[in-house]
């Protein structure tokens, strides 16, 4: 049990906050040391997915620590064992954004294409979101379009599209060729299938960040 609840000094400042923390989560390590050592968790594929949409999110601004908290509860009352890495995000209240995504990453997929599509899916619900100005959706796009090694991962008619943005932004916004409102308008024609895509499946869990 000592091993399951490490890092709970580290995450909060005085134990009374701490071990009130750690009732929410009694049952599941009632089990025993023992019993959660040969049962580790087994995930449902769509729930490993809804760890990566929460990294994603998380990294993009959609989701914060009370929704990833929120998700690791709901995951710790339906699982027979409890994990290390949801235990620690179940009381990531006060913990470093690195050992988030850290432990998001540990329990995703990490499927590289679904998660190139989730990242061009939370840039455009930034944009949309006024997180973001159109200029900095634009440098994002390309950043991740340099990001990307495996070109099997991107189609030709993706690189281009994002390009055409980049390119469009800056010849838009010099005066040189074309309007801001049609590079916006290539923006949104870009992220609306993703968009729709991840809100297809893990509709409740993007609304939880907005």
């Amino acid at each position: 049990m000592i091993n399951l609840l490490r890092g709970g000094h580290r995450l909060f400042g005085n134990a009374s906050s701490f071990f009130g923390k750690l009732n929410s989560v009694a049952t599941l390590v009632s089990f025993g040391e023992k019993r959660c050592r040969k049962n580790p968790p087994l995930f449902a594929r769509s729930h490993h997915d809804e760890a990566d949409v929460l990294r994603c999110g998380y990294e993009s601004g959609h989701f914060g620590k009370p929704q990833i908290i929120g998700w690791a509860d709901r995951q710790l009352e339906a699982c027979n064992t409890a994990s290390d890495a949801l235990i620690d995000l179940s009381l990531c209240r006060e913990a470093d954004p690195r050992f988030v995504v850290s432990n998001l990453q540990s329990l995703g997929a990490n499927d590289p294409q679904f998660c190139i599509d989730l990242r061009f899916a939370f840039l455009g619900l930034a944009f949309s979101a006024k997180r973001i100005t159109l200029e900095q959706a634009a440098r994002s796009l390309y950043a991740m379009l340099l990001d990307i090694n495996n070109e099997d991962l991107l189609d030709a008619s993706q690189r281009n599209s994002i390009y055409r943005i980049d390119d469009g932004y800056d010849l838009a916004s010099s005066g040189a060729y074309g309007t801001i409102a049609e590079v916006e308008s290539d923006f949104i024609e870009f992220v609306t299938p993703y968009i729709a895509r991840l809100n297809e499946h893990h509709a409740e869990l993007v609304a939880s960040g907005e």
